[in-house]
């Protein structure tokens, strides 16, 4: 496998707390698909990002096979040391997954990328395995894949000393710590992590996003900014260094199943760049242009908040255009001290 990088200079990041933090300052943590022959199915791959330099440092093979479930590690802590939970499910429809009885697999693994521990269960289907910031833990749920009965009675779970999950309570579905459920025309409004400015997010139909201000007590929206991905991804992000808001507009590229959605290299392309808000009124600092990614080396369209790791700004991007095809993965990270950005492809998606 080959690893690809292009070094942006001169570029200013947009940057937003992840409700996944990574582990240390410098190093950041992704699952992937590799391909190890043609016509054979993928491996399911665990790796570790120097953001430093930019350079894959660490990967562990979870499975020869299987569906990705979570791209990016749900994080817990046992005994004050951090643990990475990854599931991978097989015998469904979906990619890398082939024929057979559905089973549905769960890794824990440290920080050295060492498997801790690594359980099946047959005829098992997951229904949520997720984390939401300041959750305490992660959201799970676990049922009998032919009959739908209970394996794991849906609730947030942590782990004991043995690794075993453990129920702590119930949660609220698509809702975090600190989120708000319907004020004015928005469903969900998601808190932008660590803002100090009742900064939220939300999504409406046909890809949309709004970063919105409220007032003190959370009851009104007193500005907002509006993000489309029509023809660019829209990433955004609050950086507690810098105390500003960052929105990004990149290109992307599109490769499946129906021609009539083809989107190649330099069609309908946006120039790159970066627009810098004052959290406080979304007075607009600045805007800059940022580089772009290099031909076959591309992401998708997607919007959202990136992961805020130290001094880094990083953005994995990992949707799916079609089960029938596998894309190359691409990571973004950003560098604040220097302004100096970089795509790395870490595999395949």
């Amino acid at each position: 496998m080959k690893y690809y990088s292009i070094r942006i200079v001169g570029a200013l990041c947009f940057l937003l707390i992840c409700p996944f933090s990574q582990s240390l300052a410098t190093d950041y943590y992704l699952a992937t698909y590799d391909e190890i022959a043609e016509g054979l199915p993928h491996d399911v791959n665990v790796k570790k990002i120097d953001l430093e330099s930019a350079f894959v440092v660490g990967n562990v093979t979870l499975r020869h096979g299987g569906s990705l479930w979570n791209e990016k590690p749900l994080i817990i802590d046992v005994q004050s040391h951090k643990y990475f939970l990854f599931a991978i499910e097989t015998g469904v429809y979906a990619k890398n997954s082939g024929p057979g009885a559905e089973t549905t697999f769960v890794f824990i693994i440290n920080d050295s990328l060492d498997i801790t521990r690594g359980q099946h269960f047959s005829n098992a289907s997951i229904d949520h395995f997720e984390q939401f910031a300041d959750d305490g833990g992660f959201r799970f749920e676990l049922r009998a894949a032919n009959d739908t009965a209970t394996i794991f009675r849906r609730g947030i779970y942590n782990l004991d000393v043995n690794f075993q999950p453990r129920r702590i309570r119930d949660f609220i579905t698509g809702l975090g710590t600190g989120d708000i459920r319907e004020l004015d025309q928005f469903e969900y409004l998601h808190r932008l992590n660590n803002n100090p400015d009742n900064i939220f997010y939300s999504v409406m139909s046909g890809g949309v996003f709004y970063l919105l201000k409220l007032n003190s007590d959370n009851t009104i929206i007193v500005s907002s900014i509006t993000a489309s991905r029509r023809f660019a991804s829209d990433i955004f992000a609050f950086h507690q260094d810098t105390q500003l808001l960052y929105l990004f507009h990149l290109n992307y590229e599109q490769h499946g199943k129906f021609p009539e959605y083809e989107k190649n290299y330099g069609e309908d392309w946006i120039e790159p760049h970066v627009l810098i808000y004052n959290p406080a009124n979304f007075e607009l600092v600045d805007s800059l242009p940022i580089a772009d990614f290099s031909p076959g080396n591309y992401p998708l369209s997607e919007s959202g908040q990136g992961d805020v790791v130290g001094d880094f700004i990083v953005y994995y991007f990992f949707e799916d255009e079609w089960i029938g095809r596998f894309n190359p993965a691409m990571l973004f990270i950003f560098d604040t001290r220097t302004n100096e950005a970089t795509w790395l492809r870490v595999g395949w998606r």
